[in-house]
């Protein structure tokens, strides 16, 4: 953007010009674009660009008119004709009303995250009781709070593992996880020197004797998931626990914490470790964030003593009242500083207290049952596809279905999409031999009834006809 003198006479009330060059000669400038110089020039707008935009109006606006300039705006923004297929780790499930206004609360809203270890008591009670409605759910014992989403949970725990394993440099994960989980992986472990491996999987399903055959004296962990990035339940996970332990390497389990109700949660598969995000929780789409992390562990000290991040407990004060406490604060800003487990600094604790308000809200029987909802939906909508001659990957899938079509899957979306009908995102990227441009993710929750599903699959023969001619 071109910041001329005359845009800004008309929108910072009260500067001059000599306030101006004050201010520009003060911060060491010549201009106000040399505050945006660290912007490529590509990608910044011109003047002619900025005065299409007709943001400015030719005057300062008052608060009514900015609010119906907006409101005319947004009145024009359609939305799909039926609720998005979106998927790969942003699903589109029912957000109760209650979430909002809990979160909203001043005491919560504006309290930010605790530092000091009894600060705050109503907020970690709150963080105490998602520690422990996670831990519940995932079968585990500890349970930190909080990390920014899936891909740092997992990188977390992946350093973890390094500094508990402490010489061995190797970490094997799945030829099916989420390309961008290995992008923030590799930025995590990169100044470690790791090497990472990829074990094969055979539609969708871990090949167990390629994982054996990977793990060796070297190798610090291994993660799979359950759901994988694909959808895919993996009956083989217990299997594929007993063949790492057996070498001394530790298990890290991304796991879907709706999903972890009704198929097997990551303490009964026997993870050390277990990563996931809880955006299905009452989190809602949000446009790409924020989300939440989980990291939980087993009983072990090895494991607790190397969580990032805080751990809220509960205890007695003097009088013998319930009183809450930060007991583990193992971070930079702390007084552990370069020993620190972690440089996160800050913490998704409103994230967190909407994840805890939406499981409350459910009870264990609730989640069950909206999870045995989204898969009821899942194998009605591969039914379905498998009408149409749309082949999926997968013989069990919970909420994403992989899906291959004759042509880029992309076309395939981008078509739709002017049907005001969405679908997840593109496998591409994905590094499984059996995956292409032509494959891509399709999800359901509860949020679709059949009706929708069969709408979207009516489309989709409509497309496959037309390519094929019929």
């Amino acid at each position: 953007m071109v910041v001329s003198e005359e845009l800004l006479d008309k929108w910072i009330p009260g500067l001059s010009r000599e306030d101006t060059e004050k201010l520009l000669k003060t911060l060491g400038l010549n201009s106000f674009d040399d505050l945006f110089k660290d912007i490529p020039s590509e990608i910044r707008l011109s003047a002619d660009e900025w005065n299409k935009l007709r943001i400015g109006y030719g005057k300062p606006l008052s608060e009514k008119e900015v609010d119906q300039i907006l409101s005319n705006k947004l009145s024009k923004i359609t939305r799909p004709k039926i609720p998005p297929f979106l998927g790969g780790g942003a699903w589109y499930h029912y957000r109760p009303s209650y979430i909002d206004y809990i979160i909203s609360m001043g005491e919560f809203l504006t309290s930010y995250t605790p530092y000091q270890p009894e600060a705050s008591q109503g907020l970690l009670q709150a963080l105490f009781e998602y520690q422990s409605l996670i831990a519940e759910i995932y079968e585990l014992d500890v349970v930190v709070s909080s990390h920014y989403d899936w891909s740092t949970s997992l990188a977390e725990a992946m350093l973890m593992a390094l500094r508990i394993t402490r010489r061995r440099k190797k970490v094997i994960l799945p030829d099916t996880i989420n390309p961008r989980h290995i992008e923030v992986l590799e930025s995590y472990l990169g100044p470690h020197n790791v090497a990472i491996e990829f074990t094969r999987t055979i539609n969708g399903v871990l090949d167990l004797e390629d994982l054996e055959s990977r793990i060796d004296n070297d190798t610090a962990a291994v993660y799979f998931e359950m759901p994988s990035y694909l959808g895919v339940v993996d009956p083989g996970l217990k299997k594929a626990t007993e063949i790492s332990h057996d070498k001394n390497t530790l298990v890290i389990v991304g796991a879907d914490p709706l999903a972890s109700t009704i198929y097997s949660p990551p303490g009964e598969l026997g993870a050390d470790i277990a990563v996931g995000d809880a955006q299905p929780l009452g989190l809602g789409l949000n446009y790409g964030g924020p989300y939440l992390g989980i990291i939980a562990v087993k009983d072990d000290k090895r494991l607790i003593r190397q969580l990032p991040g805080r751990i809220v407990g509960l205890t007695r004060d003097k009088e013998g009242n319930r009183a809450f406490s930060l007991i583990l604060q193992t971070r930079e800003q702390h007084i552990r500083r370069a020993k620190a487990t972690s440089n996160i600094t800050t913490n998704e604790a409103l994230m967190a207290l909407a994840a805890a308000a939406f499981i409350a809200g459910h009870g264990r029987h609730g989640l069950e049952a909206l999870a045995h909802m989204v898969r009821g939906r899942t194998i009605y909508l591969k039914q379905k596809l498998g009408e149409i001659g749309v082949t999926t990957i997968g013989d069990e899938s919970f909420r994403d279905t992989a899906v291959c079509f004759e042509k880029p899957f992309r076309e395939i979306s981008d078509i739709l999409e002017k049907n005001d009908i969405l679908i997840g995102p593109g496998l591409e990227d994905v590094r499984a031999p059996y995956i292409d441009e032509h494959c891509g993710i399709i999800a359901v929750t509860e949020m679709h009834s059949r009706t929708h599903i069969d709408e979207l699959v009516e489309a989709l023969a409509d497309i496959l006809k037309r390519e094929r001619g019929v």
